[in-house]
């Protein structure tokens, strides 16, 4: 895993395709969330290339959009999460989507409905297929849950405070979020 242009990336060898889209997902979340805290926020040129919210150095015009501009995307949410927190993620899920099926291959797909629970959730038309397309939504579903939906900001084993020390068994008897097969299984019990 290294840092590239205020975003993250990451190598890996094996997995599926279903490890694929959790990867990308994960590169594309980085875009729209703070390297310091993890709230929502913007990539700023004003030293270095990075992504911060306003509290730690973004400047005060640099201020998240609540919409990108989505007329030039071949990929669409059919709507927006109305919990302001979570559309952060809504624009890297799309932005993702646009970017990997314009120039990976990644075959087109229809999400259908934006399900705003404890959880921001995503429900693909096609569900039965296991693919890249899966990893995302469920690398969003998973973010989601650590994220208040109001602001966005990261909360519970996610928080900065907790990312510095150990993090406990809480937020795995939720979801079991240490077992990646239960990730690849799409189990959805909470």
């Amino acid at each position: 895993m290294k840092e590239k242009l205020g975003t993250l990336r990451f190598r890996y060898r094996g997995g599926d395709a279903f490890v694929e889209g959790l990867v990308r997902m994960a590169e594309g979340i980085s875009e729209h969330v703070c390297e310091v805290c993890g709230a929502p926020a913007v990539r700023s040129t004003q030293r270095s290339i990075s992504t911060l919210c306003s509290k730690h150095g973004a400047s005060p015009e640099c201020v998240p959009q609540l919409h990108s501009d989505r007329t030039k995307a071949c990929f669409q949410l059919p709507m927006l999460p109305r919990n302001l927190g979570w559309q952060h993620l809504a624009r890297a899920f799309e932005e993702t989507a646009d970017f990997n099926i314009r120039h990976n291959n990644l075959a087109h797909f229809v999400v259908d409905a934006v399900i705003e629970t404890e959880a921001l959730i995503l429900r693909r038309v096609d569900d039965e297929v296991r693919d890249s397309a899966d990893g995302m939504l469920r690398m969003i579903e998973v973010f989601s849950l650590h994220c208040n939906p109001t602001t966005g900001v990261p909360i519970g084993a996610f928080s900065s405070e907790r990312a510095r020390g150990c993090v406990t068994g809480e937020h795995i008897a939720r979801r079991n979020l240490a077992d990646p097969l239960e990730w690849h299984s799409g189990s959805s019990e909470t």
